[in-house]
Order: structure tokens, then C-alpha cells, then sequence
């Protein structure tokens, strides 16, 4: 770890590390969904709780009846 704190990127914390670590289980998680059979309602369920989390944050609803809006 005293390597990565040498970087400029790492100098505060190491949440880009920890980041990094989020990215790679949604990879691993997606590639399990998409080997069942409900692949499609996982990614829909994916999409909601992406859209309630943006919501929380900035107010904006992305989904509408459903829909994706795109600004």
C-alpha cells in the first residue's frame, strides 16, 4: 500500500482503489446475470435503481412510464 501512496492519485486515499473494486464486481455481477435466464429484468432492475439514485442526488427523474429520457 506505501506504493500506491506515493502516487499523486493516492497521496489523500485510496478511494480510487476502492472505486476500482466497485467497477470490477458490477462486471462480475452482469456477466452471472447475463448467464440466466432473466438477464433482461436484471439489467430493467439495474436501470431503476440507477435512476432512484441519480433522483436522490440532482432531483432529475430519467424514467418516465418506463422510458429512458435522454436530455
Amino acid at each position: 500500500m506505501d506504493q500506491f501512496r506515493k502516487e499523486e492519485i493516492f497521496c489523500k486515499d485510496l478511494n480510487e482503489l476502492d472505486d476500482s473494486r466497485d467497477v470490477v464486481q458490477d462486471l462480475v455481477d452482469e456477466y452471472e446475470a447475463a448467464t440466466k435466464a432473466d438477464y433482461l429484468q436484471w439489467g430493467l432492475n439495474k436501470l431503476v435503481r440507477l435512476n432512484n439514485q441519480i433522483s436522490r442526488f440532482s432531483g432529475l427523474n430519467l424514467l418516465r412510464n418506463g422510458i429512458m429520457v435522454f436530455f
